[in-house]
């Protein structure tokens, strides 16, 4: 029998905790075996196992992995020695024989749920009764052991014997801990879970339990269960938090987070809205064939699959999407279209026909109406960041930003060409995403597009904090997407070009209290806990639309399914931001970081003592900026303007503040301020 890396890991079985988003022990997770291809592991076994005997001054010896040594101890509600005993055993199992093991752990697992005394503590004590489910689990897939003896209708009978405050706790963690095991949460122990907990304990459990349980029935092709669920009312809008550790090879994680159901159906909602797929041979179904080959791939069950059958599995899960996207119409609770004929005919794409423009959101939210519009007259062009990503992301890095701002002339054909190039070979590389144009029309329109990007990127005044991002908290390749997106917004507005921004799958909520939520995290992370931010570019991005929303109102068009929203319901919101901004709490400054000081003593030794960490840590964002901006091409202004700022050359401690918290503006020499000194904020 097999074991490591299992689904029940937890960081203490001594202690309950609620799964909450960025809980480790959700994190470091890999597929494992099932019918869809996914390959069995061993169960990872707690840190504990592997810790110093537990001294006791009487009694059993802490170190036997004998159940008859721990259970009094466990019908007494002393779970931290024995629980430890049995990650022992399971941990070392390998020096037994296979019948051994089978009957050890059996041992334990009847024993433990057979007793009146030890399930009593199920419900605040469930971290060693997900690791006996884990290791039944284990028992059952094995094939020297495995039935008769050990049987799903065995493991479910222990099950059984639980109370519902118990059961509820142990399959809440199973979820929060197993979403990367579909094996060891296989169709039975799904079952007993949908029982359980029931679509309203998978909604409002911590950690989003519905959005890490669906991702992992999708991924093990399981629409029925899916299907199932939906009736029962899950939330299939419902993301999950993972952070930055390693998590299942998953199709739907995006950037530390586990994409909504619906989401992740916008891959496929244009094909699964077919009446039938067209043949290969059948006008266009060569290239739903090298669509359907791509979806494929995306599948954990894709690795050692040849094209032909990675295009059969593409085939599968486009038929899984459209029964899952007709339960969720017979439901009537998604916050999606689920017909592609409806994403044609919404209000975007007939507005799109007359004035084009890009198209914002959550990435597979607004692929639906990107294809659309792509099929559109005015659609052979860039229509979202990401179709301008291999310009955008080097013009993110910083000795190519640095670069484009002290000579635009020079680096904006440099960064354009080597775009289009990197372009044309993604025609070649990634087909699927570029069936939609046709090479040379969308080319010129990439570099048109591109080069206006960059002219505008270059007139805005310094903003990107490289000297300090990593070291306040933020994942420095999230947060350089957000400011190469964010650039977009900048450029839309100086080319009065119109944005589409979809709304759908995002909840009011979540942008009224992210900064609440970010503030948390990267303080949490500050104090040595838990992982570097990942910027939610999506959320990041209403959220500078809002805060310059009497700027970009008339540019920016907000949408739900495809229609239209008020601009008063804009208003509000940006109003309950706002409010509950003032209310999100101080975010902590990084504490004795040597590279910061370096920056200070530079400017003036005598300026260290007297500034405090935030200070420090503005001073040393702003100063690498301000000397990018004061190169060869920069007139700075020292006459006073509003807001306030300061020259490079000053060096009072009340310029070093002024400089550490407001824009700087540049200025013509006359002292006019340039378009620098506008858009965006500081």
């Amino acid at each position: 029998m097999s074991r490591s890396n299992s689904p029940s890991r937890s960081r203490s079985p001594s202690r309950s905790r609620k799964p909450t988003p960025d809980a480790a022990d959700s994190h470091n997770l890999d597929p494992t075996a099932s019918d869809s291809g996914l390959q069995k592991t061993k169960p990872h076994v707690d840190s504990t196992a592997d810790a110093d005997p537990i001294v006791v001054a009487t009694g059993p010896d802490p170190t036997s992995p004998d159940l008859a040594t721990h259970l009094p101890q466990l019908q007494s509600g002393q779970f931290d020695v024995a629980a430890a005993a049995f990650n022992r055993l399971w941990a070392n199992a390998d020096n037994l024989s296979k019948q051994e093991q089978g009957a050890a752990l059996k041992q334990w697992i009847d024993g433990v749920f057979g007793s009146p005394e030890a399930r009593a503590e199920a419900a605040t004590q469930p971290v060693l009764f997900t690791n006996l489910v884990g290791a039944a689990r284990d028992l059952i897939l094995d094939s020297d052991l495995g039935p008769p003896e050990y049987t799903d209708a065995w493991l479910r009978g222990n099950l059984d014997k639980l109370d519902q405050p118990g059961a509820a706790a142990v399959a809440e963690r199973m979820v929060a801990t197993g979403w990367g095991y579909p094996s060891i949460i296989g169709k039975d122990l799904r079952g007993w879970i949908r029982l359980r907990l029931g679509a309203g304990g998978l909604n409002n459990a911590e950690g989003g339990l519905a959005a890490r349980l669906l991702s992992m029935l999708w991924n093990d092709g399981d629409y029925a269960t899916i299907c199932d669920l939906i009736a029962d009312g899950i939330d299939t809008a419902q993301p999950a938090y993972y952070g930055s550790d390693e998590a299942p090879k998953y199709e739907g994680l995006w950037c530390g987070y586990v994409q909504p159901l619906e989401h992740l159906l916008g891959y496929y909602l244009r094909l699964a809205s077919l009446p039938s797929l067209p043949a290969q041979t059948d006008p266009g179904g060569a290239d739903v064939a090298v669509e359907l080959t791509a979806l494929g791939g995306k599948s954990p069950a894709a690795a050692g699959l040849d094209p032909a059958e990675r295009r059969d599995l593409g085939a599968r899960k486009v038929a899984g999407a459209a029964q899952i996207l007709q339960a969720l119409t017979v439901k009537g609770s998604a916050k999606i279209l689920t017909s592609f004929a409806a994403v044609e005919s919404s209000a975007l794409l007939r507005e799109f026909v007359g004035e084009p423009g890009t198209i914002w959101g959550f990435e597979h939210v607004r692929l639906p109406y990107v294809q659309a519009a792509h099929a559109t007259p005015s659609g052979n062009q860039p229509l979202r960041m990401w179709e301008l990503w291999q310009v955008v992301a080097r013009a993110a890095e910083k000795p190519e930003y640095e670069a484009l701002l002290s000579d635009p002339d020079r680096m904006i054909p440099k960064l354009v060409a080597e775009g289009v190039a990197a372009v044309e070979k993604e025609f070649v590389n990634r087909p699927a995403d570029y069936l939609w144009w046709k090479l040379p029309d969308f080319k010129a329109a990439f570099e048109k597009q591109c080069t206006a990007y960059l002219r505008s990127l270059a007139e805005q005044p310094p903003r990107a904090k490289y000297a300090t991002a990593a070291k306040r908290g933020h994942d420095f390749s999230a947060y350089l997407g957000s400011f190469g997106c964010n650039a977009g917004l900048w450029w839309a507005l100086n080319q009065g070009t119109r944005v589409y921004y979809c709304l759908d799958g995002i909840k009011d909520a979540d942008v009224i209290g992210y900064k609440k939520l970010k503030t948390s995290r990267i303080n949490t992370f500050l104090q040595g806990k838990g992982n570097a931010y990942i910027e939610c570019i999506t959320l990041a991005e209403i959220r500078v639309i809002l805060t310059r929303w009497d700027e970009l109102k008339d540019i920016v068009m907000f949408t739900r399914k495809g229609e239209f929203v008020d601009k008063q319901e804009i208003v509000d919101l940006k109003t309950a931001m706002e409010a509950a901004d003032k209310l999100a709490g101080t975010r902590l400054a990084p504490t004795g970081v040597p590279e910061f000081a370096e920056v200070i003593k530079k400017l003036d030794p005598k300026l260290l003592p007297s500034l405090n960490d935030d200070e420090i840590m503005r001073i040393a964002a702003q100063v690498p900026m301000l000397e990018v901006a004061a190169g060869p091409r920069a007139t700075w202004c020292s006459r006073p303007t509003s807001p306030p700022r300061a020259a490079a050359s000053c060096s009072t401690r009340a310029c070093y503040r002024t400089v550490s918290t407001r824009p700087t503006r540049r200025c013509s020499p006359s002292g006019t301020p340039s378009r620098r000194s506008g858009w965006p904020p500081s």
